[in-house]
């Protein structure tokens, strides 16, 4: 509405809402953590699941060896559910890094913008814009993946409080925003929508 009313101060709520965005997505995940008793009864959580599965026996391979091999990482793409107490590592480390990175964004687009470099909805290689866009989306690409990770080995665990609504609204509003505005300067470059100078003659028409 601020924005609407004024374009002058776009850029500075579009800082605080995208600086509030990576609050609210720590927030959530740090919800979830909670909802299931804290990190301690979390990692107690993980070690369980994962006990679980070696427990399912193996004819070529001894327990230990196993477990070695189902701790890799790169069964978190694949398997997350015997990384134990290392899941919640991951998951934690998405959020912070996509809470970071979409904050130091947030106030690079603003000293970008005060040089006159920043050049919001430009895909063009001498502005800042494109470049903290795939930064950031590949960040909140990465953030989101973690939690839907989490989400998928504890979804038993938070059952009670119906967390799948929340979890595709609060996705949908995190993603949707952002490819909202990421698509309508795709469609402005492209010369799908008017420019901003042919919105002020409009304007002006009626």
């Amino acid at each position: 509405i601020l924005s609407l009313w004024n374009p002058r101060l776009s850029l500075a709520c579009d800082i605080l809402r995208n600086c509030y965005e990576a609050f609210a997505l720590y927030s959530f995940g740090s919800y979830l953590v909670a909802c299931l008793g804290g990190e301690r009864r979390v990692i107690e959580l993980l070690e369980n699941k994962l006990r679980k599965q070696l427990d399912k026996p193996l004819l070529e391979e001894t327990d230990e060896n196993r477990g070695e091999e189902q701790r890799s990482y790169i069964n978190f793409f694949f398997r997350p559910c015997v990384l134990g107490k290392d899941l919640l590592s991951i998951e934690k480390f998405g959020l912070v890094q996509y809470m970071i990175l979409k904050t130091v964004c947030a106030f690079l687009a603003f000293l970008l913008e005060l040089f006159g470099v920043y050049g919001d909805g430009e895909f063009k290689w001498y502005y800042g814009y494109p470049y903290l866009a795939v930064v950031l989306n590949f960040s909140q690409m990465w953030a989101l993946y973690c939690l839907v990770k989490f989400y998928n080995v504890t979804h038993e665990g938070l059952e009670p409080i119906k967390p799948l609504a929340k979890f595709i609204s609060f996705k949908a509003i995190v993603f949707a925003t952002w490819w909202q505005g990421v698509g309508i300067a795709l469609l402005c470059a492209i010369g799908v929508l008017p420019r901003k100078k042919n919105y002020k003659l409009d304007c002006r028409t009626f």
